[in-house]
């Protein structure tokens, strides 16, 4: 509570538990993921433990995405691409064209897609439900991509194993001023 300084907790049921990400959606719920776990703090207080069985044995959720249209897509360790759509759970992997199945990290592509970050680099999910081949990753030492985001200027950066990368002209690249930092 801002107002008052008291602290509460939130997910009670997470309590000593590595929360691996959290996100807010449209209609004001609370996401928390952890290990064999996904939980949900709606708006008016009540906690909803979803039930990713049998799609997923024991999720271990490293990112959490909420796209254009509202969907929740869940990036994975060991299921690959989860999308959550009108209470309907589908799980996308090597079978529409994903190269890695441990996903770290998930960000629209503006243009009804998304990017995909995992251990061996930065994949496009396209809208026609597939995905692309992965980018060029060449001149990163280490092609893990940890994290996405998008600046003001709407350029791609992606957190990897070799420090900050930028997305352009279909690969990624550390910027000429950050190589020797």
């Amino acid at each position: 509570d801002v107002g008052t300084g008291d602290a509460n907790p939130v997910f009670p049921g997470l309590a000593g538990s590595a929360v691996t990400s959290m996100t807010a959606d449209r209609d004001g719920n609370l996401w928390a993921a952890v290990v064999g776990k996904l939980q949900r703090l709606r708006p008016n207080g009540e906690i909803e433990l979803v039930d990713t069985l049998p799609l997923l044995e024991q999720p271990w959720l490293h990112t959490l995405f909420e796209d254009s249209n509202g969907d929740l897509w869940l990036g994975d360790q060991r299921e690959s691409l989860i999308r959550v759509s009108d209470n309907a759970v589908h799980v996308l992997g090597r079978e529409r064209g994903l190269r890695d199945e441990l996903l770290w990290s998930v960000l629209d592509d503006t243009s009804g897609g998304l990017w995909v970050g995992s251990n061996s680099g930065l994949q496009q999910w396209l809208p026609e439900g597939r995905f692309d081949a992965p980018l060029d990753v060449e001149g990163l030492s280490d092609p893990m991509i940890y994290s996405l985001f998008r600046d003001a200027k709407g350029t791609v950066w992606a957190g990897t194993g070799s420090g900050p990368a930028i997305l352009q002209d279909g690969k990624l690249d550390i910027p000429a001023s950050l190589r020797d930092i």
